[in-house]
C-alpha cells in the first residue's frame, strides 16, 4: 500500500511493460513518443548474447556434419543410402537454418543498438527544416522513412520473431528425422515379419503415407464437419480422440505455442509461405552444399582444363595427399605419386550401395561371407576358398591395367586406418617399371547405375 492508501503497482509488470528508456536505462530516451508506448522485447540482451554466441559456434557445424557422415556413407547398403543422404540434407539444413537466422539476428541487434545510441544522442530524430534537398525529396523522405524511434521498435519486434521462427524451422526438421526413423523402423519390422525382408522401402513409404493420410483426414474432417456435430455426442468424442492422437503425432506441443501465435497474429497464409519458403531455402543450401563438398556442383571458368582424363593427376588418387576429413567415397588410391619401391600399393574401395548388387548378379553362386546387419563380437571367419572366389569376382568388377597392358592384381581383404574405408589392397610390381610416367586405369562401378556401368580412374605415376 502507498501513503494514499492506494495499492502498490506491480513490480513484475512495470520491468516487463515499462518503456524501453526506464529498461534500457539509456540517455535521450526519457521522451514516449506520441500515441502509445515505447516498449522493447524484456529478453533482448539474452537474444543478443545467444546469438552472438551460437554465430561463432554454427560456422564449424556444416564441416562437422560433414565429417561424422562421411565415415558412414561409404558402408551404407542401397536400402540404407537414400535415409542417409536424407539425414545429411536435414542435419545441415538445420544447420544452416539456426546459422543465417542468428547471423541476421546478430547483425540486426547491432543496428538496433545503434540507433539506440543515435537516438539518445539526437532525441529529436530527424531536422526536415535542415535538409539540403528539394520539397519534393524532402516529401518522399518524410512519407517513407521510419524515425529513429519506430526503426528501434520495429527492429526490436523482428528480432524477437526472427529468434522464435528459427528454433521452429529446427524442431520441425529435427521432428522429420525422427518421423522417418520411426516409419523406416516400422517398416523395416514388417517388412521382416510378413515380407522375409523384401520390399522394405515400398513398405515403409506406404506407412509414411497412412501417417500423412491420417493427419490430414483428421484435420479436414474436423475444419468441414466439427462444428455440425453435437458437442456431447459420439462423434465429437471420436473427433477428439482422433485430434488428440494427432496432436501428440505430430510436433504441434513444440511449435505450437510459437506458429500458433504468428499465424494467428500476423496471418495465416503469410506465415505459412514465408516458414515454406524458409524450409525450402535452407534444404536447398544444404543439397548445394553437399554436393559441392562432394565435387559433384562446381563453378568452372577453365575452358581448356579437364581433371578427368589420362593426363590428369588428381590428389586424391594419393595416399600421402589426402587432406583428413575429405569425402573419398569409391576412389581408387596409391600411396604415392613417385613410387621408389618395389610395389604400387593399389586399393580399391568395396562401396556396398554398388558392389553388394554387383557381385550377386555377376557371381549369383557366391554366398555372402557375412550375414548384414548389426554385428556383436568377433567377425565370422571366412574360408580361404570363399575368400578367393570374392575376391576375383570383385576383381572382374574392377579391371585394371597398367600402361595400357591388363593387370591381374593379387588382392587382399583391407581397412583403411585413416578412413575407415574397406576394399580390396594389392601389391603390383613395379621393380620392372621404366623410369618415368606411367598410368594405372581403375574400372569403379557407377552408384544407381546398371551393375554393368564402369568409370576409369586414371592413376598417373613416376618412377
Amino acid at each position: 500500500m502507498t501513503d494514499r492508501g492506494e495499492p502498490a503497482p506491480d513490480s513484475r509488470a512495470t520491468s516487463e511493460h515499462a518503456p524501453i528508456e526506464e529498461r534500457l536505462e539509456l540517455p535521450g530516451l526519457d521522451a514516449r513518443p506520441q500515441g502509445g508506448r515505447f516498449d522493447t522485447s524484456p529478453a533482448w540482451e539474452l537474444e543478443l548474447l545467444i546469438s552472438g554466441a551460437i554465430v561463432v559456434g554454427l560456422f564449424a557445424l556444416p564441416g562437422i556434419i560433414e565429417r561424422v557422415l562421411a565415415r558412414f556413407e561409404p558402408h551404407a547398403t542401397t536400402a540404407t543410402i537414400v535415409p542417409l543422404f536424407l539425414l545429411h540434407i536435414y542435419l545441415l539444413s538445420a544447420g544452416y537454418a539456426l546459422l543465417i537466422a542468428f547471423t541476421i539476428h546478430f547483425c540486426a541487434r547491432a543496428y538496433w543498438v545503434g540507433l539506440i545510441g543515435l537516438n539518445s544522442v539526437f532525441p529529436g530524430g530527424m531536422r526536415w527544416d535542415r535538409m539540403s534537398v528539394g520539397p519534393a525529396v524532402t516529401a518522399v523522405y518524410r512519407k517513407r522513412l521510419s524515425s529513429p524511434r519506430q526503426s528501434i521498435e520495429r527492429i526490436d519486434n523482428f528480432c524477437s520473431i526472427l529468434f522464435s521462427f528459427a528454433f521452429m524451422i529446427v524442431i520441425v526438421l529435427v521432428y522429420t528425422i525422427a518421423l522417418m526413423a520411426v516409419c523406416g523402423g516400422i517398416g523395416w519390422a514388417i517388412a521382416h515379419l510378413f515380407a522375409a525382408g523384401r520390399d522394405t522401402g515400398e513398405i515403409v513409404e506406404v506407412v509414411v503415407f497412412v501417417y500423412l493420410a491420417f493427419c490430414i483426414a483428421t484435420i479436414t474432417v474436423d475444419k468441414r464437419m466439427g462444428h455440425k456435430l453435437p458437442p456431447t455426442g459420439t462423434a465429437r468424442r471420436r473427433l477428439d480422440r482422433l485430434a488428440t492422437a494427432v496432436y501428440y503425432m505430430t510436433p504441434t506441443a513444440i511449435t505450437g505455442p510459437i506458429l500458433l501465435t504468428l499465424t494467428s497474429n500476423l496471418g495465416r497464409r503469410k506465415m505459412i509461405s514465408i516458414f515454406q519458403v524458409a524450409v525450402f531455402a535452407v534444404l536447398a543450401l544444404a543439397a548445394a552444399d553437399r554436393f559441392v563438398r562432394g565435387g559433384r556442383l562446381r563453378m568452372n571458368s577453365y575452358d581448356y582444363f579437364t581433371t578427368a582424363s589420362p593426363r590428369s593427376v588428381n590428389y586424391q588418387h594419393y595416399a600421402d595427399e589426402r587432406p583428413a576429413g575429405e569425402r573419398y567415397g569409391a576412389i581408387a588410391y596409391i600411396q604415392s605419386e613417385t613410387i621408389s619401391g618395389p610395389y604400387v600399393n593399389l586399393f580399391v574401395p568395396y562401396t556396398p550401395s554398388v558392389d553388394n548388387g554387383a557381385v550377386a548378379s555377376r557371381c549369383p553362386a557366391l554366398r555372402p561371407l557375412s550375414k548384414r546387419g548389426v554385428e556383436f563380437g568377433a567377425p565370422p571367419a571366412a574360408s580361404l576358398a570363399a575368400a578367393d572366389t570374392s575376391l576375383g569376382c570383385l576383381a572382374t568388377l574392377h579391371p585394371v591395367t597398367l600402361d595400357g597392358q591388363p593387370v591381374q592384381p593379387d588382392y587382399d581383404f583391407y581397412q583403411d586406418p585413416a578412413t575407415g574405408l574397406r576394399g580390396m589392397l594389392a601389391h603390383i610390381p613395379a621393380g620392372a617399371l621404366a623410369t618415368g610416367r606411367h598410368l594405372l586405369v581403375v574400372a569403379a562401378r557407377i552408384p544407381g547405375d546398371s551393375t554393368d556401368s564402369v568409370q576409369p580412374q586414371y592413376i598417373p605415376f613416376w618412377r
